[in-house]
């Protein structure tokens, strides 16, 4: 059993099923959108192409990617499209964001580095000592340190202004679990000592959680959120199904990567919480045979694809249906299918 292939078949499967846009016919029209985004750190003094995160054409696909989600969620809760445009650029500057600090607490280990560069500071928890913060001096961290000041003051300015609203309370809260989870499985080895509920908490929460924040902020810039909150709780459903996707998506692609660098992911999870002892020795010849026997037993990748695209057609069915919404969902498609090659 192939994993990879059986979830992806399945995943596609489902979605002509529920009567979402053919995602070939839109391929073209995403790659241009993507080529038409302009990011505004392609002329900053901190990218180099010798830096495998700072490469110019990198940033400018993750920040690109960012603004497409954030352009797609609008037209999809039919937020004007002069708010959605504006709102749609931290959406960009948010996804470069936890890219690049994914990257640094991944694959750069640097975890303990990062979490005290100033911008992030704002996320220690009163109980820690207070620290001075590191001085910056990489242009990684350089430009990470600038991207997390802009996006959260951006926060902040928005949280200051409606302190009575629970989405804008939401943001924060969110952001500040999503930093605490990436700093928590960047220190975690596949293991049998490890908290599993926890774990698949953390691991969803790094990979699918900034969808939902994205959606909420889209949500935020249209006028009719503030007398109308319920429009949150409906972006909010929105994000959380599409990032659902695109974490599983991601993770079955995935899937014996993450497993050789020693790093969790949803399928490994699944494994480890049907055989407890399963990665007592990582050395086991025969450990990834007896996954897969695990994971084809049970239906995993084909189970778990259905149920999450089930769960985004159930989010999208309460949003208006136009032209331009199918359009955008043909756009989510294509991009799902480019992830999972």
């Amino acid at each position: 059993m192939n994993l990879q292939r059986e979830f992806k078949s399945a995943f596609f499967q489902t979605w002509v099923n529920e009567g979402l846009p053919d995602t070939a016919r839109y391929e073209a029209s995403y790659l241009h959108h993507l080529a038409a985004i302009h990011c505004p750190f392609m002329k900053s003094n901190h990218i180099s192409a010798k830096s495998d995160a700072l490469h110019p054409e990198l940033l400018k696909r993750v920040y690109g990617f960012g603004h497409l989600v954030g352009q797609t969620i609008g037209i999809l809760l039919g937020i004007p499209k002069g708010a959605a445009a504006k709102r749609a650029e931290w959406c960009a500057k948010f996804n470069l964001g936890i890219s690049l600090f994914d990257y640094c607490c991944d694959e750069a280990k640097e975890g303990a580095f990062v979490e005290k560069l100033p911008a992030l500071r704002a996320f220690a928890r009163p109980t820690e000592p207070t620290e001075r913060a590191h001085r910056v001096s990489t242009p990684l961290h350089k430009l990470l340190n600038q991207i997390a000041s802009e996006v959260l003051q951006s926060v902040a300015d928005e949280v200051g202004g409606l302190a009575s609203n629970a989405a804008q309370h939401y943001l924060w809260k969110a952001m500040a679990k999503m930093y605490c989870a990436e700093l928590h499985l960047s220190k975690l080895e596949v293991t049998t000592k490890v908290d599993l509920k926890r774990l698949k908490s953390s691991v969803r929460f790094k990979s699918s959680e900034p969808f939902r924040v994205m959606a909420v902020w889209m949500a935020l810039g249209d006028p009719r959120t503030k007398r109308e909150p319920a429009r949150s709780k409906t972006a909010g459903a929105l994000g959380g199904a599409l990032g659902d996707c695109f974490w599983l998506v991601d993770d079955a692609m995935d899937v014996w990567l993450d497993f050789e660098a020693g790093q969790w992911n949803y399928f490994l999870i699944v494994a480890a919480e049907d055989d407890p002892s399963l990665f007592a020795n990582p050395r086991d010849a025969m450990l990834a045979s007896r996954m897969t026997q695990l994971w084809d037993r049970s239906r995993v990748p084909q189970e778990t694809a259905r149920r999450v695209v089930r769960r985004f057609s159930k989010a999208i069915s309460v949003l208006p249906k136009t032209p331009k919404a199918t359009e955008a969902l043909g756009l989510i498609g294509a991009s799902l299918a480019r992830w999972s090659c």
